[in-house]
């Protein structure tokens, strides 16, 4: 909005912090934001047991996606795998990041590992169906981080700060106080 001249700040709703992008708008340090967070990844973690996740898979998908919300740009969390097929299986994903993770793309070794869990205690659901649902469940945690961001904007005085609406406001007095004797005749 800023670009477009509809704005003239692009800070953070939330914390004001400057240039607000899509990755800020996942990760804002805003206590409201870390409660939101952590609520989304209790909810997330439910949904993994009731799924039945592969129980040592749980764990390492909470704590990496915290981690990566928490910090970005950090280090990756650390591990001790249980096995070669989980460690395969997470390196994957870590290669292809966390923010592509919540965006909807699961390594395959993830998928193959929860598949073969579930042959393993002989249930009838599927690996693919598991993380076709997980995805939901990701975009879902991003759907509400988005829309307590613009909840934010939009239901308090944030959005008139953001567009100078204030600084308008007194430009406006300030003009009308000199009067049109300074300006040209055409405009007067």
């Amino acid at each position: 909005m800023r670009h477009h001249k509809q704005r003239i700040h692009d800070h953070c709703p939330r914390c004001d912090a400057p240039q607000e992008h899509l990755v800020h708008i996942l990760t804002c340090p805003h206590p409201d934001v870390r409660t939101l967070t952590d609520n989304l990844l209790v909810e997330l973690e439910v949904w993994l047991t009731q799924e039945d996740t592969y129980p040592s898979l749980i764990p390492i998908l909470i704590s990496s996606i915290r981690s990566w919300l928490m910090d970005p740009y950090g280090d990756e969390p650390t591990f001790m795998w249980l096995t070669a097929l989980v460690s395969e299986a997470i390196i994957a994903q870590q290669q292809l990041r966390w923010y592509a993770f919540l965006m909807g793309c699961i390594a395959k070794p993830i998928v193959s590992l929860q598949h073969s869990y579930y042959i393993v205690i002989q249930s009838r659901k599927k690996g693919t169906t598991w993380a076709t649902r997980l995805i939901i469940k990701c975009w879902n945690m991003v759907y509400h981080l988005w829309t307590h961001r613009n909840s934010v904007l939009h239901e308090s005085q944030a959005l008139a700060s953001l567009s100078g609406l204030t600084s308008l406001r007194i430009a406006i007095a300030a003009e009308r106080t000199l009067g049109r004797s300074s300006l040209h005749s055409v405009y007067s």
